[in-house]
C-alpha cells in the first residue's frame, strides 16, 4: 500500500495492527456512530470457548519496549491524544490530503471509547501496562510515524490496541472474532500476531469477557476500520468491527 493510499484511508477510518482480522469490507464512513449496547457476559451455547490459550508460531522480539507497559492505564485523554498526534503526523506527510479537525475527531474516538462502557469500568490497575509488555515484541508493533517516532514510543498506541480488541469482543462476542481470524491465510504471520492480541486483550484487560456471546442471528456490523499510521509500506488495516 503507498503512502498516498494510507493516509487517504486514515482521512475515512479510525490501534494498531496490520493483520485484517475481519472480512469487513472498507467504506467511507465516520468510524462509530453507534450508541452502546449493554454487554451481558454469557457461556457459550455450544460449550465452546475461544481464546483460551495462546496460539502456536507466535514470533516476538524480547528487545522490544513499549512506553505504555511502564505507565498507569491510559485514560479517555491519552486515548484522543494519540489519535492527534497520528493525524498530525500524516498531515504532515500528506498536505495534500483531507483529514478530520482535531475536534471531529476527538468526538469520534469519545463515542468509540463510551461505545462498550461496561469495558472501560472493568478495567484492573495496570491492565493497559501488562497488555503492552504481553504485546510489544509483536512485529504488528513495528514501524515509526512519518516525523521519527516508535509506535511503540507513541504513549497510549499500544494500549489503545487493547481496548479496541475489548470493544471488538463486546460488540461480536468471542466467537466471531475467533471465526474472522480463523479466516485468514494460516500462512500469514499476522494470523497468529492477531490471535494473540485478541487472547491478550481478554487475558489482561476484559476477563470478564472471557465467554461472551452474542445470539447468532445478530447482524454483524463493520463500521470501524483502524489504518495502520506508520510510516511502513505494504501493510493492510484492521477491521474492529461493532
Amino acid at each position: 500500500m503507498s503512502r498516498t493510499a494510507l493516509a487517504a484511508m486514515v482521512a475515512i477510518a479510525a490501534v494498531t495492527v496490520a493483520a485484517v482480522l475481519g472480512g469487513c469490507s472498507i467504506r467511507p464512513v465516520d468510524p462509530r456512530q453507534l450508541g452502546a449496547a449493554p454487554v451481558t457476559p454469557t457461556s457459550p451455547t455450544s460449550g465452546a470457548r475461544y481464546f483460551t490459550a495462546p496460539p502456536t508460531g507466535v514470533a516476538k522480539d524480547p528487545s522490544a519496549r513499549c512506553i505504555d507497559a511502564g505507565l498507569p492505564n491510559i485514560t479517555l485523554d491519552d486515548y484522543l491524544a494519540d489519535w492527534r498526534v497520528i493525524f498530525a503526523d500524516q498531515r504532515r506527510a500528506h498536505p495534500e490530503g483531507s483529514f478530520p479537525t482535531d475536534e471531529s475527531s476527538d468526538q469520534q474516538r469519545t463515542e468509540q471509547w463510551m461505545h462498550a462502557p461496561e469495558v472501560a469500568a472493568k478495567v484492573a490497575p495496570g491492565a493497559d501496562a501488562r497488555f503492552a509488555a504481553d504485546v510489544c515484541g509483536l512485529s504488528t508493533n513495528d514501524g515509526a510515524l512519518y516525523s521519527g517516532p516508535e509506535l511503540r514510543q507513541v504513549r497510549a498506541h499500544v494500549a489503545s490496541a487493547g481496548r479496541d480488541t475489548c470493544i471488538r469482543v463486546a460488540d461480536e462476542g468471542t466467537k466471531a472474532v475467533w471465526d474472522s481470524i480463523r479466516g485468514l491465510n494460516p500462512k500469514d504471520s499476522d494470523r497468529a500476531a492477531a490471535e494473540y492480541q485478541v487472547y491478550s486483550a481478554i487475558r489482561n484487560i476484559c476477563p470478564q469477557l472471557a465467554d461472551f456471546t452474542v445470539p447468532p442471528n445478530q447482524i454483524k456490523r463493520c463500521s470501524d476500520v483502524r489504518p495502520d499510521p506508520s510510516a511502513r509500506k505494504g501493510e493492510l488495516s484492521i477491521c474492529l468491527g461493532g
